[in-house]
């Protein structure tokens, strides 16, 4: 079959999803640091040359608590996704010492 042919009719293979540990761990750290981020509000900045009531009318405090919040909660789901690759890997671990 040419290659057009296989864009339109493409094959029925299924690859098994494996577990990458390394991509865990950095999506873990990433989730960390994002919401670290957001959370220290270095995200929205005042600059120096704003007046209080231009950036609040930009920036209103729902819209900044809201940026904070998500903050939290990619933290929460950083520390969760970290504890949950933990038990992963050590299930594996667990699993070549039985074989």
């Amino acid at each position: 079959m040419s290659n057009i042919a296989n864009v339109f009719n493409p094959q029925q293979e299924s690859k098994p999803i494996e577990d990458c540990l390394s991509c865990d761990i950095f999506n873990s750290i990433f989730l960390l640091g994002t919401g670290g981020y957001l959370v220290s509000g270095k995200a929205i900045v005042k600059d120096k040359k704003v007046l209080l009531k231009d950036f609040n009318e930009k920036n209103p405090a729902w819209w900044r608590n809201g940026i904070r919040g998500l903050g939290g909660f990619l933290i929460a789901y950083g520390v969760y996704r970290s504890f949950d690759t933990y038990g992963s890997w050590k299930t594996s671990q667990e699993k070549k010492l039985s074989n």
